[in-house]
């Protein structure tokens, strides 16, 4: 404590420091606005993506979580709907031909991100 009361003391007045503190309330206020209306918004997408048919399902994907997650996969998958979600979930048929023999595998893969 005593090295820190015999440091020198700023050259910057009152006006100066007072500024500052007027800045930094400004951006304190701006900032809390600011994540309100992220709240709001967030809350207005899960609300959306909740009425869509697909959207519960989706919602539920693990680690899909309930805005973004869910929101990006609706956006991706549009109007498919059977084959790429299945795709989406990590199931992908494969038909298969070889001489005589037909077939469909399914394969079992997953984005890594």
């Amino acid at each position: 404590m005593a090295r820190l009361r015999a440091a020198p003391t700023g050259l910057a007045g009152n006006a100066q420091a007072d500024a500052k503190d007027e800045l930094a309330e400004t951006l304190v206020a701006f900032l809390k606005r600011l994540v309100c209306e992220i709240a709001k918004l967030s809350s207005h997408i899960e609300h959306a993506v909740a009425q869509l048919p697909d959207g519960e399902i989706v919602m539920s994907f693990p680690r899909a979580g309930r805005i973004c997650g869910a929101a990006q996969i609706l956006a991706e998958l549009g109007d498919v709907r059977e084959d790429q979600r299945a795709a989406e979930a990590g199931v992908c048929p494969l038909p298969h031909a070889s001489g005589e023999s037909r077939g469909v595998v399914f394969r079992w893969a997953c984005t890594r991100t």
